[in-house]
């Protein structure tokens, strides 16, 4: 198992997720798509079904969402759209209708929910196809002026109660400076690292380095004694030849 070093930090960034299932504590990669998954999740949930708790007492209310509108040319008599303003791509990379949707969850609406990620996540067909009609903002039928349900949009986008962390602009924001906390928090320890790293190094080549200066000081002073050496043979040399040649010793 890798417990530290360059590979170790690869891994973390590939693999952590808070430590979920057995993953690293780091907020990795999956910890970010987790995070963007559950805001994709939850507001598209919130704007289409209306479901959400209006004033942080923990209970859910079921409040206009955009199923409940009606269609621009809607008539006296007709029933809510039931059009669901986000859902997915399908298979194909197409945006998903709203009934086809739906089917996904088999009645359950959280279940249903669960297949939405920050990847699939899409404007359903009946919107990307038809928006001026498609776009249910009111709440009876027939009322061209009734903007009640757009009213009820807007005022669950800044409900400071649709995420822990707040509204969805608050939701974004707190991802944001994590990943910058985290990114400023990964340089710290590679500086520290990097510091630490390069005082051993500069220790070790304290000892075991080689140093010019020293080096060529003690080559001039090797020099230096070799020529006295060779000058103290060749003085010798000179007086044997005196002593035997030219005395007859």
């Amino acid at each position: 198992m890798v417990k530290s070093g360059e590979l170790k930090g690869y891994l973390d960034v590939r693999d952590g997720n808070e430590g979920l299932n057995g993953s690293s504590d780091f907020r990795g990669i999956p910890y970010y798509m987790r995070k963007l998954n559950e805001f994709v999740r939850t507001f598209a949930l919130t704007f289409n079904e209306g479901l959400i708790d209006i004033d942080g007492d923990g209970v859910v209310e079921d409040v206009m969402g955009h199923v409940d509108g009606y269609k621009l040319n809607s008539k006296e008599g007709d029933s809510a759209a039931g059009i669901r303003f986000f859902t997915m791509f399908d298979e194909n990379g197409k945006p998903m209708s709203s009934e086809d949707f739906a089917k996904l969850g088999g009645g359950d609406i959280e279940e249903m929910y669960r297949h939405i990620t920050a990847k699939n996540f899409s404007i359903s067909s009946e919107i990307y196809e038809d928006p001026t009609n498609n776009i249910c903002i009111s709440s009876a039928p027939g009322e061209v002026g009734n903007f009640e349900v757009l009213r009820s949009l807007i005022d669950m986008r800044h409900n400071p109660y649709m995420f822990r962390e707040g509204s969805p602009e608050d939701y974004i924001k707190t991802v944001i400076s994590c990943v910058g906390v985290d990114g400023q928090l990964a340089m710290h320890y590679l500086n520290n690292q990097t510091a630490i790293t390069q005082q051993i190094d500069n220790r070790r080549e304290s000892v075991s380095g080689v140093s010019v200066n020293e080096e060529m000081s003690n080559l001039v002073r090797y020099q230096h004694a070799y020529k006295a050496a060779a000058k103290m043979i060749q003085t010798y040399d000179e007086i044997l030849d005196v002593l035997i040649n030219r005395l007859g010793v």
